[in-house]
């Protein structure tokens, strides 16, 4: 399985209020109770990327910024814990997570 995320669906670099306004979708299902398969990866992996799930934090960061990532770190794997994934579906949802992070970057 891939798992799909935002920059996946909507590849192109200069679209990023078409991205916005699916991962608003994505959201708004999955939080009224009515997402796609779809929309459920897109969530998950927006929330692996901001949380950090994928990212190595640098050794020179100040405590605050240390304790802050953790924070958001702990935050995601609390919700990764009750939903079982196989290994292969961490494995790709690191990767969308990646993905993700390219995509903010460029």
């Amino acid at each position: 399985m891939v798992w799909r995320s935002i920059s996946k669906i909507i590849p192109w670099k200069n679209a990023v209020y078409q991205k916005e306004e699916r991962l608003g979708q994505a959201y708004r299902a999955v939080f009224s109770g009515s997402p796609s398969r779809e929309d459920q990866e897109i969530v998950l992996a927006d929330l692996a990327y901001h949380s950090g799930f994928a990212m190595v934090t640098p050794p020179d960061v100040s405590d605050a910024v240390l304790r802050h990532r953790e924070g958001q770190r702990h935050l995601f794997s609390r919700i990764k814990q009750y939903l079982n994934l196989s290994p292969e579906s961490v494995r790709e949802l690191e990767i969308a997570a990646r993905e993700e992070a390219v995509f903010a970057a460029s």
